[in-house]
């Protein structure tokens, strides 16, 4: 029966040009689950604030393919390495850019106000530069280098090939980090370490050893012998970092198991240290499939935040409730190609790039 109206259901979809989206509603939001449990159906109640913004904006959603001009425009993707985007038509165009804009939160407003592009993007003329490592998309060091601060990404995998001078797992590429924080080269940092062998899916679905009692695991799957080995060398380079008062955060998932290893709890005793969480829905992190004229998907993506940098407590965020999470799993088509969400989601979104790299601002200005 089902399947019969499913499919008139695409025939309708096909002539009118109309993509379906499947939402996810929880049991007790949904009250058609009732008679398939026994319970009796339940009075009507007022709409969640979610459904009554799928209502609201319908229209204006099923008729924008169709008031849209031919004129098409390519603007980057908002995910790095991701294929270009098309938007069409000038109203699209500006609903794009303000949506950027928005997205990114507070200008990237610094000293240097006023100046031209061509100004802004050289580094100031101050000893050492800002470190990125672990960096992925390097979204971070770009926003320091909008500041006009010298910033440099550390990523072994930067250009889709594994790249061992810039593999943190490498005593001797820590060894080399050292030696340029003990000459003053380096003036802040950010480890991004990789969260992968760490996260609580990978112990559910990949076979992981870790638990909170023992987070190193059995020593028997490779990934988590490498994480194990980049969080040694991450707190070497960090008890240097804090011995010549250079500032540093370390981000990773709130439920990570790396809080839970020795190297952390020791990071986390140093006198100087602020420790925060924040959902980064609040950010705007976006699935990579969102567009500017769809509805407020967000991934919520709870984050921990522990370093030395001031003002790192004023990143704590809880989710207000005000936007539909989507899940960061799976993949999705975006231009064409299949994209992890999982990995999409690992690109700081804009606007927690522009907090952070204002704390770092502030310090490298001094």
């Amino acid at each position: 029966m089902l399947n019969t109206e499913l499919r008139k259901l695409l025939t309708l979809c096909l002539a009118a040009s109309v993509a379906v989206r499947v939402i996810w509603v929880s049991t007790g939001a949904n009250p058609t689950d009732a008679p398939s449990r026994g319970v009796a159906l339940p009075e009507p109640g007022p709409l969640p604030k979610w459904v009554t913004a799928l209502y609201d904006e319908a229209h204006s959603h099923c008729t924008h393919a169709q008031t849209c001009t031919p004129c098409c425009t390519t603007v980057p993707c908002r995910v790095p390495l991701m294929p270009d985007e098309k938007v069409r038509c000038k109203q699209a165009r500006r609903q794009y850019a303000h949506a950027r804009r928005d997205d990114e939160g507070e200008e990237t407003k610094t000293s240097s106000e006023g100046e031209s592009d061509e100004q802004t993007s050289r580094c100031r003329q101050i000893d050492g530069e800002f470190r990125e490592y672990y960096s992925g998309y390097g979204r971070l060091a770009r926003s320091m280098r909008r500041r006009g601060f010298c910033a440099k990404e550390y990523e072994a995998f930067h250009s889709g090939k594994f790249d061992p001078s810039f593999d943190l797992g490498d005593p001797e590429v820590v060894d080399r980090e050292i030696v340029d924080v003990k000459a003053g080269r380096v003036r802040s940092a950010h480890f991004g370490i990789v969260c992968s062998s760490w996260c609580r899916m990978s112990q559910r679905f990949n076979g992981g050893t870790r638990t909170n009692t023992n987070p190193y695991g059995t020593g028997a799957k490779l990934n988590e012998i490498a994480g194990n080995t980049q969080v040694a060398q991450m707190k070497r380079l960090i008890d240097v970092l804090v011995k010549h008062d250079v500032p540093f955060t370390i981000e990773n998932p709130i439920d990570s198991l790396i809080w839970h290893t020795a190297e952390l709890r020791a990071i986390r005793s140093f006198s100087n240290v602020t420790e925060v969480s924040c959902d980064q829905c609040m950010f705007k992190l976006r699935p990579p499939e969102w567009t500017p004229d769809s509805l407020d998907y967000r991934i919520r993506k709870r984050t921990r935040l522990l370093g030395t940098v001031k003002g790192l407590e004023s990143l704590a965020r809880s989710c207000d409730g005000e936007h539909i999470h989507v899940e960061a799993w799976g993949h999705v088509r975006v231009n064409g190609k299949r994209i992890s969400r999982a990995k999409a989601a690992g690109a700081y979104p804009p606007a927690l790039c522009n907090c952070l790299a204002n704390f770092f601002a502030q310090h490298l200005a001094q």
